[in-house]
């Protein structure tokens, strides 16, 4: 903490963006509220201030889900009202959520497509050869991908493997690629 920016010893006698009398005691301009630090920016101070920035929230963000899962719109018009403090800033709030959404997404992904996709949007174009030549992973084999790409394949087999074995349940199928029998195997298939 002694070369934190918030340091006794980075502090001055006089605020740097409003020129307003400070005492060493003071650690925010009680006009302004500026930090009291003297210390130049590092660039750890930049990066943990960028990020601290966009990740700050309290109370607020629960608050701002909750009425925007339950209450869409609301949060809008007491924003226009005026009731802001409420809630979480909605350009920082969107802006951490694409931040989080696409490192979650990019940490998804795998490169490594060798076998044939075939695009469950264009399945009226595909031929019975075609699904033949899918490789029927079990759900092990499954577990090395990522969320997104791990779900693609699976549906990807599914699709295939109803269309070799038409008369088949979801349960037989199911058992017979080995994968497990719960509800979201089932919703994919």
């Amino acid at each position: 903490m002694e070369k934190s920016r918030f340091a006794k010893k980075y502090r001055g006698h006089q605020c740097l963006n409003c020129e307003t009398p400070l005492e060493k005691e003071d650690k925010y301009c009680s006009y302004c509220g500026q930090l009291n630090s003297n210390k130049k920016l590092s660039f750890n101070d930049f990066f943990n201030e960028f990020f601290g920035s966009i990740f700050s929230y309290d109370s607020r963000i629960y608050r701002t889900l909750n009425v925007l899962i339950f209450k869409p719109g609301k949060i809008s018009l007491e924003y226009i009202k005026g009731k802001r403090a409420k809630y979480a800033n909605p350009f920082r709030f969107y802006l951490s959520i694409s931040i989080i959404f696409f490192l979650l997404y990019g940490l998804s992904l795998n490169d490594n497509r060798d076998d044939v996709f075939i695009d469950v949007g264009n399945q009226n174009t595909a031929t019975i050869e075609d699904y033949k030549k899918i490789k029927l992973l079990t759900e092990n084999e499954l577990d090395t991908l990522g969320f997104a790409e791990r779900s693609t394949k699976k549906i990807e087999i599914y699709l295939a493997f109803d269309k070799l074995n038409p008369g088949k349940s979801i349960s037989e199928s199911l058992e017979e690629l080995d994968h497990k029998d719960n509800f979201y195997n089932r919703w994919l298939f």
